[in-house]
């Protein structure tokens, strides 16, 4: 024991507990003081509140040890004296705990009578709004065999009220105390950080200046040892009753002993009703008690219910909501493919009319100043996608490299300049081929054809191998300027062999040493 003094940053916390629950024991494993004396009986070893001293981790504690309640040496009257005593002292110097550990064996099978007293005693003693400070501690794990037995104990403390619950709900927490010093240390120094407190019992001392049998817990012995001295009475009330039907049996007094029986009997009967009243208040608290929980656990399932059904909720319109932008896209994707194929639909009527002022112009062995290209668009250059414009020769205009490969569109210098129309790649469809316009002309035809020029006397058409007729479309580029097609094939949608760059010149035939005029 170490009696050094208490400086301003010292963390003081106390031990206390009955006698036997290992007060002792857990400071001489954490402070490895030989001369702490540790009891092994219901004997209390310690008599009177010491103090030990120990650093950790730069921490300086001040451990004390209080005499255990319970004791067979001492009242519980006594100790709550010796333990108020000093409260009330070092709160006068100005000292105060930062933490109290309670202590209480999991080897007991039920809480006794005088436990259950000097429990609501010690929470008096501390006050409601220091339960923070306050650790539960489970000792003597490894006494017990069957751990769920331990366990249902456990439990117990935790969830009544009159043990434990209370003190929980204020910010008490439990903990099983290991044998182990290191893991003892890091309990002790889990309560280093907490702020120092005034006990209610230091604060009716010292600031409101009352006696020690006007403080709470001094009330909590006094009413307990009010209703002792009562059933003491009682008892020897009894005893007395029980030596005189003695007596009278001895002296044979039939009427007195029956007198004694009949007495005997009543109180009995009214100790066995009042033992009757007070199980059958035990057992309506206990109904109240499973009563709230079981109005709890319905609130907790009702609350589970109703956020499961909000979430469905939230998950049936987030589907719809889905639903809702899919069928727009698809809506708007078909609008745009209708346009689109309207659009190539007004070309390829262009197209055809084009065609067919060249077969007239064509009549009469007439050659053409036209170019054919291998897409819809037809005549002297194209016409504009968009506005239908006439797009001739050395023209500048824009096509899309994203849709030439498939729908052949051009646009001429004026849609461009408006901007106000993109080509027809979908950015759905096609997004990597967003609207790339590039400008470009057809330029002019390589004049004069070879093939225009000395004519030809074996044609016959590079499709279907028939003779052309009097029209044919002629390809100064492909099979070395020898590629020729009919007029029917062209309209099946026949072309050379370069369609998207190559252009088809139509032709007349032109007798042996004739020029085409």
């Amino acid at each position: 024991m170490s009696e050094g003094s208490i400086g301003p940053d010292d963390v003081l916390v106390a031990v206390v507990g009955v006698t036997g629950s290992g007060k002792s024991q857990l400071i001489q494993t954490i402070t490895q003081d030989d001369s702490i004396v540790i009891g092994h009986n219901l004997k209390s070893e310690t008599n009177a509140v010491a103090q030990y001293d120990f650093s950790a981790k730069g921490v300086n504690f001040k451990l004390i040890d209080t005499p255990g309640f319970d004791d067979t040496d001492l009242d519980d009257e006594d100790v709550f004296r010796m333990i108020s005593k000093w409260l009330e002292g070092s709160y006068r110097k100005g000292q105060q705990l930062t933490g109290i550990i309670y202590l209480n064996r999991i080897i007991d099978t039920r809480q006794k009578g005088s436990a259950i007293r000097n429990l609501r005693m010690f929470k008096k003693l501390c006050g409601k709004n220091n339960f923070k400070n306050i650790i539960l501690g489970i000792t003597f794990w490894d006494k017990e065999p069957d751990l769920h037995v331990a366990e249902a104990r456990e439990k117990e403390l935790r969830k009544t009220p009159e043990f434990w619950g209370d003190m929980i709900a204020q910010g008490s927490r439990v903990e099983r105390i290991p044998n182990e010093r290191e893991a003892c240390i890091n309990l002790l120094l889990s309560l280093a950080p907490n702020e120092k407190v005034t006990l209610c019992i230091q604060s009716e001392l010292v600031d409101q200046g009352l006696s020690l049998e006007e403080t709470a817990a001094a009330t909590e012995i006094q009413n307990y040892e009010e209703l002792k001295a009562i059933r003491d009475q009682e008892a020897r009330s009894l005893q007395a009753q029980k030596k005189a039907h003695e007596s009278a049996i001895r002296k044979k007094d039939r009427h007195l002993q029956s007198l004694m029986m009949r007495a005997r009997i009543d109180f009995e009967a009214q100790q066995l009703a009042d033992q009757q009243a007070e199980r059958a208040l035990e057992e309506e608290k206990l109904a109240i008690l499973q009563k709230q929980e079981e109005s709890r656990r319905q609130k907790r399932v009702q609350e589970q219910k109703q956020r499961q059904l909000e979430s469905a909720k939230l998950k049936e319109q987030q589907r719809e909501l889905q639903i809702s932008i899919t069928t727009r896209q698809n809506r708007d994707r078909h609008q745009r493919r209708v346009q689109r194929e309207h659009r190539r639909s007004l070309a390829h009527i262009a197209s055809i009319k084009s065609q067919a002022d060249l077969i007239k112009t064509s009549m009469g062995y007439r050659r053409v100043q036209q170019t054919v290209q291998a897409n819809p668009h037809f005549s002297e250059g194209a016409f504009c996608d968009v506005c239908l414009r006439h797009v001739t020769i050395d023209t500048r205009f824009w096509s899309c490299a994203g849709c030439t490969e498939k729908f052949d569109f051009i646009m001429c210098n004026i849609c461009k300049q408006t901007k106000q129309y993109i080509c027809w790649c979908d950015p759905i469809d096609y997004p990597n081929s967003a609207h790339n316009l590039r400008p470009a002309t057809f330029g002019p035809a390589a004049w004069p054809c070879p093939r225009a020029v000395r004519g030809a006397y074996d044609l016959h058409c590079d499709s279907c191998s028939k003779p052309p007729g009097s029209i044919y479309l002629h390809c100064c580029i492909c099979c070395n300027d020898n590629f020729d097609l009919c007029v029917e094939c062209w309209g099946r949608g026949a072309h050379c062999q370069n369609p998207t760059s190559h252009f088809l010149i139509p032709f007349g035939w032109v007798p042996p040493g004739e020029r085409p005029p």
